[in-house]
């Protein structure tokens, strides 16, 4: 399975750790909030967009971080 895949077995928000395969509840009220999906028709490695990611600005606190 990819790790990926895991994060839509499950309907309720999880965090994952390992290569995403190990999936752990959070809690997290996203009443009144939006999704917007933006597809630009770009590619970007999953390892490029991670290692550009900086954990430190998060606004939600993740105790496994």
């Amino acid at each position: 399975m990819e790790s990926d895949c895991s994060f839509f077995i499950e309907d309720q928000p999880m965090t994952g750790t390992g290569r995403g395969e190990i999936l752990s509840p959070i809690a997290v009220n996203l009443k009144d909030l939006h999704l917007v999906l933006v597809n630009p028709d770009i590619h970007v490695s999953t390892a490029d967009a991670y290692q550009g990611s900086n954990r430190s600005k998060l606004k939600i606190p993740f105790s496994i971080f």
